[in-house]
């Protein structure tokens, strides 16, 4: 069986939960849609959402074509700097990368940093509305790659990425 990418992200995140890896995550709802059969990817809808988005959700293909290309472009490119899914913000209102300045992380476990730092952008990208920001945030992020283990690189790149290249 192939897996599409948010099938993909939507297991990492569900064996996340299963490993324990983090408590918060340990209160992540199961999602109440089943698997839908794999779509057919000659389907130019799929592709756009393959390209733009990480992959179609259920629903997603319906919405682009009621919606149109370049509608589904303009509404994504007005995506405001807050999420609108009550879900996602309360996740990542939990994760303590949100809540404190790189200062304050200084004395945390890299590791702690790093895995929650993780786990918000496969939140992000599993949920939230605005795909087409979250696959540029990925892009600008790779393209101005900080390594993150390397000396105090670890507790800035947090705050890099909310302050400078999700901001901009």
């Amino acid at each position: 069986m192939k897996l599409t990418r948010r099938q993909t992200l939507g297991l990492a995140v569900g064996a996340g939960v299963a490993g324990g890896c983090s408590p918060l995550l340990q209160n992540l709802k199961a999602s109440d849609e089943p698997f839908a059969a794999p779509l057919p990817e000659d389907d130019p809808y799929v592709g756009h959402l393959n390209r733009f988005a990480f992959g179609p959700r259920p629903g997603d293909v319906e919405n682009l074509k009621a919606q149109g290309r370049q509608e589904w472009f303009e509404h994504q490119l007005t995506a405001g700097t807050e999420e609108t899914n009550a879900f996602l913000v309360l996740h990542l209102s939990n994760l303590d990368i949100n809540n404190f300045s790189a200062w304050d992380l200084r004395n945390w476990p890299p590791e702690h940093v790093l895995d929650q730092l993780q786990q918000a952008r496969i939140m992000r990208a599993v949920h939230s509305e605005w795909q087409l920001r979250e696959r540029m945030v990925d892009f600008w992020s790779s393209h101005f790659s900080i390594y993150a283990n390397k000396g105090l690189a670890t507790f800035r790149k947090p705050t890099d990425e909310r302050e400078v290249i999700r901001k901009h």
